[in-house]
């Protein structure tokens, strides 16, 4: 039991940092692709925040979809998986609130560095590339 336990978490362990991943990735290739974009709403005057918040807004949806329906998923398959449960129950307050969460802060940690790299970006030098 011990050793299963041990696996599920590397396994679990290993699908979360393959996930930031492929979040950073898509930000940063979203931001790629808006580079003009942004460096033009910094030029009329919008703030490095508000691009910030504008990069960040955009991840965070596809973070709260991707939470949402993994949420209902798990809760729909708890009961198939209840026999590898240890002293829980099948649907765990606690398990279905902190590992969202988590999740939540781990994405947003993933999408500061293309929000940030953004809302830093010089105009002139963007706009003449």
């Amino acid at each position: 039991m011990r050793f299963t336990a041990h696996v599920l978490g590397a396994f679990s362990l290993s699908a979360l940092v393959l996930a930031l991943i492929g979040l950073y990735g898509v930000l940063e290739y979203s931001v790629a692709q808006r580079r003009r974009e942004l460096v033009i709403r910094i030029a009329l005057g919008a703030t490095s925040s508000s691009v910030t918040q504008l990069v960040m807004g955009q991840g965070l949806i596809l973070v709260c979809i991707g939470i949402l329906s993994g949420v209902a998923l798990s809760a729909a398959t708890s009961r198939l998986l209840s026999s590898l449960l240890y002293k829980i129950s099948s649907i765990d307050a606690i398990s279905f609130t902190v590992a969202p969460l988590f999740f939540l802060l781990a994405a947003s940690a993933a999408m500061y560095l293309p929000a940030r790299r953004a809302s830093t970006a010089s105009p002139l030098k963007i706009l003449r590339e």
